[in-house]
């Protein structure tokens, strides 16, 4: 019996190696092609990274950036796009802020709940005698508990507060990029790749 179940064991070994026909293979290869395919189109046109933007996968710096938002549909979003960094900026501060206070809040929180369970095994093991101590070690406790969660509870309105500010500034200026990409009136990408380092302007090269 025992043989028996080895060889039904190597049997559906084999089977499920030579499961894997070349269809399947070809299917892997085409998956990753298929991959492929669509970072190379993520690397097309303008897209959002972070507060800048990238251009046919180049990092515009800022006086590319310019160049580009200035007319798009001959309309300057410059102006739109330096507010929505900054909203992009406080989400961010909300968020990291909220994390950092969260977790310093729940840090002193436990530690607070520490030395108010330490108060109660004073008075179960002392049996009465150390109420003093404990008292101290409980109130002092509580008062750190409660400082501690009210600085987590801060922390996490922080955090809910930063998402969706962070969320909406970045869906807006994703919709920026979108909108050059959409559209046939626009700063051609040599102009923009052409700016000077002294401040936008046009260059021509022979």
């Amino acid at each position: 019996m025992k043989r028996l179940m080895i060889f039904i064991l190597m049997l559906c070994c084999g089977f499920s190696a030579l499961a894997e026909s070349p269809a399947d293979k070809l299917t892997k290869e085409q998956k990753k092609a298929q991959k492929d395919s669509i970072k190379a189109a993520e690397m097309i046109g303008a897209h959002r990274k972070g507060g800048t933007i990238r251009l046919d996968g180049t990092v515009l710096n800022s006086d590319q950036r310019y160049m580009l938002l200035s007319d798009i549909d001959a309309v300057d979003f410059n102006p739109e796009w330096a507010k929505l960094r900054s909203r992009r900026n406080w989400g961010k501060g909300l968020i990291i802020g909220g994390g950092v206070l969260g977790v310093a809040g729940g840090v002193v929180a436990v530690y607070g709940l520490a030395e108010v369970m330490a108060g109660v095994f004073v008075v179960v093991f002392s049996l009465g005698y150390g109420s003093d101590r404990a008292g101290e070690l409980m109130s002092r406790g509580g008062i750190t508990l409660g400082i501690g969660a009210g600085a987590a509870l801060v922390g996490v309105g922080g955090i809910a507060a930063g998402i969706p500010i962070l969320t909406k500034a970045n869906k807006r200026m994703t919709e920026i990029c979108n909108g050059y990409n959409g559209t046939v009136n626009r700063v051609e990408k040599e102009l923009i790749f052409g700016s000077t380092n002294n401040g936008v302007g046009l260059a021509f090269n022979f």
